[in-house]
């Protein structure tokens, strides 16, 4: 559930997070005067300075905007990503304040599904309303959960995993099939030989409800135009992609303003092979091609730059041996379902909220494990 404040849309999560986020680190201050040291300096200075250089170009993109209040509305919300990630890192300085966020950010996706069933429980939707299900909040939720499948709780777990994967696959979002499989092929490689069968058995569960569906069943009508050339969605997503690289290539440098691409390919009339009528969030269904266009090279290599910065992070996440693995792998998953998501779509307003979460999250791994170690080399 999203909600509207001045025109700009917040998780229903979102603001209590940030108060509680905002206590947190006042109170480590008055009380700890919050001592910060951590390791793997480089990097974390290379995402934070990252995400500041990437807020400066989608400011700098008003420059060839048509309407400049967009870009304002997306400069606030990426200061947003950046103030949470960074009160993340300031708040996070043991396990336990580790797992509090953990769990914040699996249920920030799990809530998505949780509002559903309610609306058909109350009668709010029906049952036949098409792609009603969270796709990516889904898989999201099964990518931090499933590396618990192993735990004392997991009969719960399980029962939540099977919910999630239901909603998935009632998502009837191609992005959201793609990045389970890729989740269950890393898990399966990442767990221990005792548990690679209980991976196994959630890959089996899926294919069961997914071949069972009739033939006619609009899941498989779904995917059978996932590569025609003729069907509207794919020629629109040509249409799109291509007026992109047009765009790009007229305002190669500072793009033609964060969050106009829809503004300027309305300029001149509906083009030909355009269907939808929610002309707000058109977009080229790539983050980098939206980027790239709305931001032009500045706002690109700057948010490639996070990207790495990420990735190395994550890469050096096995030196942290003081962690519980369960919650390095759950972000791992976290990161694999987010570059699906990068590739076949843009990061929408709930989307930033879950991704200054997960970086403040990545970036306060590294935290702990120094003051960790520095405590228990004292004792």
């Amino acid at each position: 559930m999203m909600i509207n404040i001045a025109g700009i849309y917040f998780h229903l999560f979102e603001i209590p997070i940030l108060v509680f986020l905002f206590v947190g680190v006042a109170y480590q201050i008055v009380k700890y005067r919050l001592r910060i040291e951590f390791s793997f300096k480089i990097l974390i200075f290379l995402l934070i300075a990252s995400l500041i250089l990437y807020i400066c170009a989608i400011l700098l993109s008003v420059i060839n905007a048509q309407d400049h209040m967009l870009v304002i509305k997306s400069a606030v919300k990426w200061f947003e990503v950046f103030i949470l990630t960074i009160l993340i890192f300031l708040y996070v300085n043991s396990d336990k304040h580790f797992r509090i966020i953990y769990w914040i950010l699996f249920s920030a996706c799990f809530f998505q599904i949780l509002l559903v069933i309610f609306k058909l429980l109350s009668g709010e939707i029906s049952v036949l309303f098409n792609r009603m299900f969270p796709g990516y909040e889904s898989v999201f939720s099964f990518a931090l959960l499933l590396p618990f499948i192993k735990s004392k709780n997991k009969i719960l777990i399980f029962m939540l995993l099977i919910i999630s994967l239901l909603s998935i696959i009632a998502s009837l979002s191609r992005g959201a099939y793609i990045a389970l499989i890729l989740c269950l092929l890393y898990s399966y490689f990442a767990f221990p030989q005792q548990h690679k069968k209980k991976v196994i058995v959630v890959l089996f569960i899926f294919l069961i409800i997914f071949l069972a569906s009739p033939a006619d069943n609009i899941l498989f009508k779904d995917f059978s135009i996932t590569f025609s050339p003729t069907h509207g969605s794919n020629i629109e997503r040509l249409v799109l992609i291509k007026f992109a690289f047009e765009l790009f290539m007229q305002y190669p440098i500072f793009g033609a303003g964060s969050l106009n691409f829809p503004l300027y390919l309305f300029q001149h009339g509906v083009p030909a092979g355009i269907m939808s009528y929610d002309f707000d969030t058109l977009g080229p269904h790539n983050t980098f091609l939206q980027v790239a266009s709305e931001e032009g090279l500045i706002g690109l290599f700057a948010f490639i730059s996070i990207l790495i910065a990420v990735y190395l992070l994550i890469k050096n996440f096995s030196r942290l041996k003081h962690f519980n693995k369960e919650y390095l792998l759950g972000l791992k998953l976290f990161a694999i379902v987010m570059f699906i998501n990068l590739m076949l779509g843009f990061i929408s307003s709930q989307f930033r909220f879950l991704a200054g979460l997960f970086l403040g999250l990545t970036i306060a791994s590294f935290r702990c494990f120094t003051e960790n170690n520095k405590k228990s080399g004292s004792e």
